[in-house]
């Protein structure tokens, strides 16, 4: 009965103290001391700890209508955490090891083993990108680098940066850098540098997609000129393209003896170092190696019968070669030159042009001989006289040689032009 009686007196205490200390900040403590006045817990022991709910990281983040400052200790991640008005915080008094989201699968480590050495960025679940020593390494299975908003889609060995860069690409071992560079590109192995640069690097191809200055020195046309044009600059960092000329340089048209041997079947032949057989082929005038020639000779030589777009080479087998008259008249002028005419029956170059032809000739001359006679007187008394013409040839040293034409000792070479 006694028993009883304490026990309800101890409850009646407690409901009592409960009461009176319902304004008041507590101490719980073992020396009786009195609060600190600035707590509503003070809670003092030189032998004992406070514990806090302890529980797992699901359970925690699983707490309905947390409190803001709510304070719990996760056993997963060995620390404790508080609810503020942003979501739950870590707090860690050892060096941070670990930068994580929520629910974990976003983090970056900096010891994932111990002496590690490596930080580690790891996004939703899988880890992305490391960091060791002076290297920043992509973890993908194609060996890739894509940074930039949207850049990068697949392939291997791919290297794209700047925004969009490689976006929607396939193909492997490309380079994309810049905005857009490379963009719904198919292909592999190729460079793409912004707009400018265009390349491929299994052909040993590098294309520049504007002007390419030098050293801020000069500046390389960016159009192709004509055949057989040389790039000159001006002295002043413009460089542009120009027929060749002076400086030891063979103007376009220019003919030429050549001693090598060419089979030629009348088809155009073409002779290194920019040249081609005068055997009369035909050459485009429109398009083509060939424009800058034409437009130098003309159809001087031949309009290929009338048709459009092509005249003829000169053509100079078996020919001996003649300067054009032109204005001159001092005696050793060429006496026939209006009567020349073309060699081919539609060519334009006659009479005093180039490309125009003339057969061989002897220079008009007399030769003067003696004849034998004689006289007798017949019966009937008339006198009669006989003549007889001696023979009258040329001779020389080895005797006088006769062909189907006259001409000069000569030596048979290829005449080629430069076109």
């Amino acid at each position: 009965m006694k028993k009883v009686y304490s026990i309800c007196s101890l409850i009646f205490c407690f409901f009592l103290s409960m009461h009176s200390i319902a304004g008041q900040n507590v101490g719980i403590n073992d020396t009786n001391a009195n609060p600190d006045a600035s707590a509503m817990l003070d809670v003092k022991s030189s032998s004992k700890g406070m514990l806090v709910p302890r529980m797992n990281s699901a359970q925690r983040t699983g707490i309905s209508n947390a409190a803001v400052g709510l304070l719990v200790f996760d056993t997963q991640t060995e620390s404790f955490w508080f609810k503020a008005s942003a979501g739950w915080t870590e707090l860690v008094n050892n060096p941070v090891k670990t930068i994580r989201d929520t629910d974990g699968d976003t983090k970056i480590q900096t010891e994932e083993s111990a002496n590690d050495n490596t930080i580690r960025f790891d996004v939703a679940g899988s880890e992305r990108w490391t960091m060791r020593d002076e290297r920043l390494e992509p973890q993908n299975a194609g060996n890739s680098v894509f940074i930039g908003k949207d850049a990068g889609h697949s392939g291997n060995n791919n290297v794209q940066i700047g925004y969009q860069a490689g976006k929607n690409a396939t193909g492997s071992n490309n380079i994309f850098i810049g905005k857009d560079a490379g963009i719904n590109e198919t292909g592999s192995n190729r460079l793409f540098v912004g707009p400018l640069l265009y390349g491929e690097t299994d052909n040993a191809l590098l294309r520049v997609n504007g002007t390419l200055n030098i050293n801020n020195e000069y500046s390389l046309p960016s159009t192709d000129g004509s055949a057989n044009q040389v790039l000159q600059t001006n002295g002043n960092g413009v460089a542009s393209w120009a027929d060749p000329s002076g400086g030891g340089s063979v103007p376009v048209g220019t003919v030429l003896p050549y001693a090598g041997h060419i089979e030629d079947d009348g088809s155009l032949i073409v002779i290194g170092g920019g040249y081609l057989l005068c055997n009369g082929a035909i050459i485009d005038s429109d398009s083509g190696p060939y424009v800058n020639l034409a437009n130098v000779i003309d159809q001087f030589w031949g309009d290929n019968d009338g048709m459009p777009n092509t005249v003829n080479l000169p053509d100079l087998r078996g020919m001996f070669l003649r300067g054009v008259n032109g204005a001159r008249n001092d005696g050793r002028q060429d006496p026939d030159a209006v009567d020349r005419v073309s060699m081919l029956a539609n060519g334009t170059g006659v009479q005093n042009h180039v490309g125009s032809y003339q057969v061989d000739a002897l220079q008009h001359h007399t030769h003067t001989y003696t004849r034998r006679a004689t006289t007798w007187t017949t019966t009937d008394g008339n006198t009669n006289v006989w003549r007889q013409d001696s023979p009258h040839e040329s001779s020389g040293p080895n005797g006088a040689r006769v062909s189907g034409e006259t001409r000069a000792r000569n030596a048979y070479v290829h005449y080629i032009i430069k076109y």
